[in-house]
């Protein structure tokens, strides 16, 4: 169990609030925003957030609030000032009469409004089912990257880059296939390799494959089959059905993946995984129920706080061993990504810091961890501001995992304002040492991505 050295005491909200105040989100652009203390002269680069485009009063077509549209927000951030961007992405044709020119490819309904991944100097935008759309330092679409034709799905939501290899790992799935794909993208975009992973085995009869991220190691990839399943837009749960990690050798086969039961769990985001020995620590957030039944925002009976666990395998063995590391309901979990599939000390998740209220929730505290001491340290906010995920940057070369800055999106939802703070991981649960002023409230989002200056 995880000590907690100090809490705030915000209040936890019905993620709908938010999105009934920020009806809308115009494109526009911004120079020169007003901030608050002071920049650090060695924080450049760019912060992206992804998100579906909010349509107010709106549904789409499966009942859902939002749009399959994406709106990036950009804030460029040099010399001690930032500038601040919107564009909206459309996942079909509003690509217009360039849309022949990328070879006739549409995304899929979804659009890539969720994920983004920063490899090879290009960064790309992510959804479900999707090709990944690649954008350029003006967030305009350059490209839509089909992967070589080798991903009949296209990609899944989240794209994890091994830093030490340069490769870019994907997962492929359909709600309805009985199959998936782990791929490797080579730093000049080409797929060096796709495995493709048959799950109408006998140990899957009735559970579907649910995959919205994964994580890897050094040696292996790791995936979640949970008793989840997308039907009508939403997410259905089997509470009987167990849950299995599976590890498959970076460079092996289909033959060569490896399940291992768990309790019934939906694992939206994982923290990290590494090896240690023979066994693999995986570090995730997981539900006890998915947070969207379908066709509907609430979640399913039986939704308690995500919570950060450890789940130890023994690849000798096949055993499996539990923790919890915080009790209290957190998500977004981030880490220095150069330690992404290595051991890592230190990470971050927003954080619920009252009690978890059986409904989607947004959150009002950012969280550090020290997984050597065992200590958490909260951030909190006043009373009103909500937080998304924090985004970890390292300071110019630097080598420690808390020589850094952690970024976050607050939204105020009593003045309807935005904001981008900058706190120093060293000082935590003191004020932030900067923040930025946004010139338009923004709407629930989804990822984040840093790309430093060159």
């Amino acid at each position: 169990m995880t000590e907690v050295v100090s809490t705030s005491h915000g209040q936890f909200r019905a993620q709908t609030q938010s999105r009934e105040t920020a009806t809308s989100s115009a494109e526009m652009a911004a120079s020169n925003l007003e901030i608050l203390g002071r920049i650090p002269e060695s924080l450049s680069g760019r912060l992206i957030r992804n998100g579906p485009e909010p349509l107010g009063d709106a549904h789409s077509h499966d009942g859902l609030p939002g749009s399959s549209n994406a709106m990036l927000h950009q804030i460029s951030i040099a010399g001690g000032r930032a500038d601040y961007q919107s564009r909206r992405i459309s996942s079909t044709s509003a690509f217009g009469e360039d849309l022949e020119a990328f070879g006739g490819i549409q995304t899929p309904r979804g659009g890539p409004n969720s994920g983004l991944v920063l490899h090879g100097g290009h960064v790309r935008a992510l959804g479900a089912l999707s090709n990944p759309v690649v954008v350029n330092a003006s967030l305009e679409v350059e490209s839509i990257d089909d992967l070589a034709g080798s991903m009949p799905f296209g990609i899944g939501t989240h794209a994890h880059v091994d830093s030490v290899w340069d490769e870019m790992i994907v997962i492929g799935s359909s709600p309805r296939s009985s199959s998936f794909q782990v791929g490797t993208v080579d730093v000049k975009g080409r797929m060096r390799r796709v495995v493709e992973i048959a799950t109408d085995t006998p140990m899957f009869p009735d559970t579907p494959m649910f995959l919205h991220d994964f994580s890897f190691t050094d040696t292996d990839v790791v995936v979640l089959a949970s008793g989840a399943d997308m039907i009508n837009g939403g997410v259905s749960w089997d509470p009987t059905a167990p849950a299995y990690f599976g590890v498959l050798p970076r460079d092996g086969e289909a033959s060569d993946i490896r399940w291992h039961e768990v309790s019934p769990r939906v694992v939206w985001h994982f923290m990290n995984s590494y090896r240690d020995g023979a066994q693999i620590v995986v570090d995730h957030v997981a539900h006890r129920a998915p947070i969207a039944a379908a066709g509907r925002l609430m979640p399913l009976p039986g939704a308690t706080a995500p919570q950060l666990r450890r789940t130890i395998i023994n690849t000798e063995t096949g055993e499996t061993s539990d923790e919890v590391l915080d009790e209290r309901a957190v998500e977004f979990p981030a880490i220095d990504n150069r330690r992404q599939g290595l051991r890592h000390r230190f990470a971050y998740a927003a954080l619920a810091s009252s009690q978890f209220d059986n409904h989607i929730g947004e959150f009002d505290a950012l969280v550090r961890y020290d997984f050597r001491s065992d200590q958490a340290v909260d951030h909190s906010f006043e009373d009103g501001i909500i937080v998304g995920e924090p985004v970890v940057v390292p300071r110019r070369s630097s080598s420690g995992e808390d020589d850094a800055w952690v970024l976050a999106i607050t939204t105020d939802l009593r003045n309807r304002t935005s904001s981008v703070v900058v706190i120093d991981p060293q000082a935590f649960g003191e004020a932030p040492v900067a923040e930025i002023k946004l010139p338009q409230m923004l709407p629930i989002g989804h990822h984040h991505l840093w790309v430093p200056n060159l």
